[in-house]
Formats: structure tokens, C-alpha cells, sequence
């Protein structure tokens, strides 16, 4: 096929060699063969006869062999796109004097082995280069200042590698930065005339970000994100002059100030907030939260629980100070047109017993009120839960027995009431919830035998009954529960939330997590979590 101009395989599931005889086809312009996870080169000459190759994608491909490849790619006088991400490759050559890119555009080595500086030969890329992603190594020293001789550069990845050092003043003028992802530490001069920046990812990094109290950015920012960077303690009172952000993460930035009277209403276009370990404080009782996933925890806020508006999905706001009975919060007229899917209110100081109207919250597929003050019974009406995933009632006050209501909750797949006050019998029907993988009843008054048909639960790879006044044998059949015995995947649930053209408007992850006491040690879980038994 030597006419072939244009060969698309991306994400083909090829495996094995790439055959050499791909050289042959000299009149190619485009060449995409990336996200093939087991394609692998053996070597690169082949590619010699690629004269007219103007993008080259091979990203995700193995090359165990790759000496030579960076003089090989720069013979193309054509090639304006080069893809190689996550290619094991080790070495960028810093001895060399001269690469001749001289069309290349977007360069993209992001997720390789790279542990060297980054070399000087950077400084010879052509003046209309406009992206550069070195993010995901290991390249360490300084950033040498010639990286930034492109004057029309808009994409500057070089997050995740160990670089050190001042971010160099001819940072300053690229004037036609839209996306900026980078470590190091930079203040508000570093940033004079980026006017086009709208992407900042400044994170992870525990350096400064040096601004003064009125500093008014030359910017419109979309998307922010500075975790684990020194932004405190003062509130960035900048972010006032945003008025295009849809992504907010500031977690783990050292603030411990009051947050100010401005910011909900601020925060109204915004889909993720993510203001999480810091010590933020604040009184949110007359907030209306309106952002798709908001993240709170563990911070000082105080107060009743806020309102919601019907765009939220996720709320997170464990670990803070909230107080009041939690009735007030769940049957509020205001909240009864939710969409919620996850809701996280665990360690904080709510009161009451839980309510009955749980027929407003039936997109709920999280529900964890755990370490609370709760008290009363289990309500018959949470049997109406037809999509939850996981219920933590745990470390309360909740007295009773288990409803029965609650084996129509099909779904659910961990349970966590351990560390109440509650009795009577473990009911028989819990061994047809067969989606069970955590079952905590551990630390109440739960009396009589252990059931036969818990040994139903072959999915169950936590079961803790520990700490009750239960009596007669420990069932043999507790063999048939074999998932303790086999790896299971991470307990994890996706989230994927579509605007109304139908493309993907934010995607999420909710870890599980669980704290067990085993030999009398509290631990808690969640990264690991998968690996629990």
C-alpha cells in the first residue's frame, strides 16, 4: 500500500512487535499507533524511510531497544507532532549539543524513566513550538531557562519529575500560555503577562505561591489546582476576580482562616470544589452549595448543615463541626428535589434521630453518617434505598433491632452499624443480600446464634460480629465464604455525569472506606482497602 498517506490503529489492542515493514511506506504523513498496551520495537531504523511523517504517535508502546531514537526522530524535516508517552524510555541524551526539530510543534514524553536534567538541546526547538509535556518522570536539577525561548507556547506540563529551584523569569513571557502544570515555587511576578493563562496546575509541591493580599491576576483561570501548595493561611481573596473557573481544588494549601461571605455565591458556576485538609473556617448554615462535587473535609466548619441546589451530586464534608439534628438537614423543603448520589457526613456533631424521609434521596448510592450523635431506631422507610451502594450508620447512638425493610436494599454491598447500642437477634434474611462484601455488625448488644445463611454471603470479605453477646458454635460452613480468599479489585465506584450534549461533563471516583479494631488496634482503610480480608 505505498500510497497509504494516513494509518489510524489507536487503541487497536495489537500486541508483539511493530513490524518493520511499516518503513515501506514512505508517502505516510500520519502515523498513530499509540494505546496499543503490547506493541514493542526492537529497534527504530526502520522509520528512516518516513520522509514525510508529520505526526508520529506510539505512545504506550514498549521500546526495549532505543538507541538512536531522538537522532532517528529528529531526520523528519516534516514532523510537526510527536507523541511518545509512557514508552519506558530512559534517555533524552542531555550530551547532545543539537537536535533538529525544526517543525515540531507538540512534543509529548510525558510517563517515561527520564532521571537526568533536562537537556539543552530544548533550547533549539523551533520558534512556533506550542506544547511541551515532560510530566511523569524523574528529570531533576534546574529548570534550565531556554526551555522557554518558544514565544508561541501554550501548553507547559512538567509536573511529577524532581526539579529544583526557581521557576525561571522567562516563565514571564510566554505570553500565549493558556496551560500552565508545574513544581515550583512562583509569585504573582512570574505571572505578568501570562493574560491568556486558563489552566494552572501548580500541584503537588509544598513551595509557596508567593501573592500579595490585592493582587489582581492578568488572567481568566478555568481550571486551578494547587494541592499540597502553600496558598495560606489567608484565603486567596484573588479568586474573587475569577470569573470563568469550573474547577477549584485547593487541597492541602495551609489555610486556616475564615472563609469569606463572598465565596458560595462565587462558587455558583463551579462544577468540583475541592477545599479538603485544611483547617478553613466558617459557618455554612445559610449557604445554598450548588457545585456538582463539593469536598469539605476534615476542615472548622460549623453550623447546620447547608442547603442544597439540584446540581450536586457529591458532598463530602466529613470531619468538620457540624451540628443540629439531622432531620432538619434531610427533610428540609429545599432538599427534596436532590439528585445527590454521595453523601458524607461522618465525624461531625450531629443529633436527632434519623428521619423518615428518605422517599427525597433516592439517587443515593453512598450514605455514611458514621461517628455522629445519632440516636433512635433503623426507620423501616430506608428500605426504599433501591440504589444504595454502602451504608455507615456506625459509632452513633442507634438503639433497636435491624429492619427487615432493609433486605429490599439489593444493592448494597457494605454495611457498617457497628458500635451502637443496637439488639435483639442477627436476622436470618441477611444471607440473601448476596452483593455483600462488608458486613460490620461488631460492638452492639446483638444476642442469640450466629445464622447459618451468613454463610450464604460468599462475597464477603470482611465480617466482623465481634463484641456482642452472642452465644452457641462458630458455623463450620464459614468456609463457604471464599472471596476472603481470592484478590478482588480496588472497592471503588465510578462517577460520570453528562451535560445535555451528551459528552462527559466531570468523572469521579469514590473510594470505600472502613475502620476495623483488629487485636485491639483501630486502623482505618481506603487506599488499601482492596486488600483486606
Amino acid at each position: 500500500m505505498f500510497n497509504l498517506t494516513h494509518l489510524d490503529l489507536k487503541g487497536a489492542n495489537f500486541c508483539g512487535l511493530i513490524p518493520h515493514q511499516l518503513g515501506n511506506l514512505s508517502n505516510l504523513r500520519y502515523l498513530n499507533l499509540g494505546d496499543n498496551n503490547y506493541l514493542y520495537a526492537d529497534n527504530f531504523h526502520w522509520m528512516s524511510n518516513l520522509s514525510s511523517i508529520q505526526y508520529l504517535d506510539l505512545s504506550h508502546s514498549k521500546h526495549l531497544i532505543e538507541v538512536g531514537w531522538l537522532q532517528i526522530m529528529s531526520m523528519f524535516p516534516s514532523l510537526l507532532e510527536l507523541y511518545l508517552h509512557n514508552c519506558e524510555l530512559v534517555n533524552l541524551n542531555p550530551s547532545l549539543g543539537f537536535v533538529n526539530f525544526t517543525s515540531l510543534q507538540y512534543l509529548d514524553l510525558s510517563d517515561n524513566l527520564f532521571s537526568h536534567e533536562i537537556p539543552n538541546w530544548f533550547s533549539n526547538l523551533t520558534t512556533s513550538f506550542v506544547n511541551l509535556d515532560l510530566s511523569g518522570n524523574s528529570l531533576r536539577g534546574e529548570i534550565p531557562p531556554s526551555i522557554f525561548n518558544s514565544p508561541k507556547l501554550e501548553v507547559l506540563s512538567l509536573y511529577s519529575n524532581k526539579l529544583i529551584g526557581k521557576i525561571p523569569e522567562s516563565l514571564g513571557q510566554l505570553k500565549h500560555l493558556a496551560y500552565l502544570d508545574i513544581r515550583g515555587p512562583v509569585d504573582e511576578e512570574d505571572f505578568t503577562k501570562l493574560s491568556k493563562l486558563e489552566y494552572l496546575n501548580i500541584s503537588p509541591t509544598h513551595l509557596f505561591f508567593n501573592v500579595k493580599s490585592n493582587w489582581v491576576p492578568p488572567f481568566q483561570l478555568i481550571s486551578i489546582a494547587m494541592i499540597s501548595c502553600k496558598v495560606g493561611p489567608n484565603f486567596p481573596l484573588w479568586l474573587q476576580t475569577q470569573r470563568s473557573v469550573t474547577n477549584l481544588q485547593l487541597s492541602k494549601s495551609e489555610i486556616s482562616s475564615k472563609g469569606p461571605g463572598w465565596f458560595w455565591n462565587w462558587t455558583s458556576n463551579i462544577v468540583t470544589i475541592d477545599l479538603s485538609d485544611n483547617q478553613i473556617e466558617g459557618d455554612v448554615s445559610d449557604a445554598v452549595l450548588d457545585s456538582l462535587v463539593i469536598n469539605l473535609r476534615p476542615n472548622h466548619f460549623k453550623g447546620q448543615m447547608p442547603q442544597l441546589s439540584t446540581n450536586v451530586r457529591e458532598l463530602y464534608i466529613a470531619n468538620n463541626s457540624f451540628s443540629g439534628p439531622i432531620s432538619s438537614f434531610m427533610c428540609q423543603k429545599m432538599n427534596r428535589e436532590n439528585q445527590l448520589m454521595v453523601l458524607d457526613v461522618s465525624n461531625n456533631l450531629l443529633t436527632g434521630a434519623l428521619p423518615h424521609c428518605w422517599k427525597y434521596w433516592q439517587s443515593l448510592t453512598h450514605l455514611d453518617l458514621g461517628s455522629n450523635d445519632i440516636s433512635g431506631r433503623i426507620p423501616y422507610s430506608m428500605g426504599s434505598f433501591v440504589a444504595l451502594q454502602s451504608l455507615h450508620l456506625q459509632n452513633n447512638r442507634i438503639s433497636g433491632d435491624i429492619p427487615s425493610s432493609l433486605k429490599k436494599c439489593s444493592n448494597l454491598s457494605l454495611i457498617d452499624i457497628g458500635e451502637n447500642p443496637l439488639s435483639g437477634a442477627i436476622p436470618p434474611w441477611i444471607g440473601e443480600m448476596t452483593s455483600l462484601t462488608i458486613l460490620r455488625l461488631g460492638s452492639n448488644g446483638f444476642k442469640g446464634h450466629i445464622p447459618l445463611q451468613i454463610c450464604q454471603l460468599s462475597s464477603l470479605i470482611v465480617l466482623d460480629l465481634a463484641n456482642n453477646s452472642l452465644s452457641g458454635h462458630i458455623p463450620n460452613c464459614l468456609k463457604n465464604i471464599n472471596a476472603m480468599t481470592i484478590p478482588t479489585p480496588r472497592f471503588e465506584a465510578q462517577y460520570y455525569y453528562y451535560d445535555m450534549n451528551g459528552g462527559v461533563n466531570y468523572s469521579g471516583t469514590y473510594l470505600e472506606n472502613l475502620k476495623l479494631v483488629p487485636k485491639g488496634m483501630e486502623l482505618e482503610y481506603e487506599k488499601t482497602f482492596a486488600l483486606l480480608r
